[in-house]
């Protein structure tokens, strides 16, 4: 039986993407986000960004950031602060929420 269950949280831990441009739109951000739930909601986020060629995307975090908040009818972006994101110099996006405070940096390398 707790190989159904497993296989259930797998099955239905849908991933989400979310896209946002710099004011100047000279770079692209991706934010790749999941989330479970056990009682509280754990929430998973990645970040990449748009690279030169079409269908290649570079990874800004080593792991996902993890967010875990109990008796929240937030959505995942939300709880992120992804649609009130502060770009600063095209090269960083500063996230802010009532749960987190995140700056991801976009690496021209």
């Amino acid at each position: 039986m707790e190989i159904v269950g497993w296989f259930m949280f797998f099955y239905t831990n849908k991933v989400d993407y979310q896209y946002l441009s710099s004011p100047n739109s000279t770079q692209k951000l991706i934010i790749v986000y999941s989330n479970w739930s056990l009682g509280e909601t754990n929430r998973y986020y990645d970040f990449y960004r748009q690279t030169g060629f079409a269908l290649v995307k570079k990874r800004l975090n080593q792991e996902p950031l993890h967010v875990m908040i109990l008796n929240t009818d937030m959505s995942d972006l939300n709880v992120l602060g992804a649609h009130d994101a502060q770009w600063e110099n095209e090269q960083a996006v500063t996230f802010t929420s009532p749960h987190l405070n995140k700056e991801v940096t976009l690496s021209l390398k």
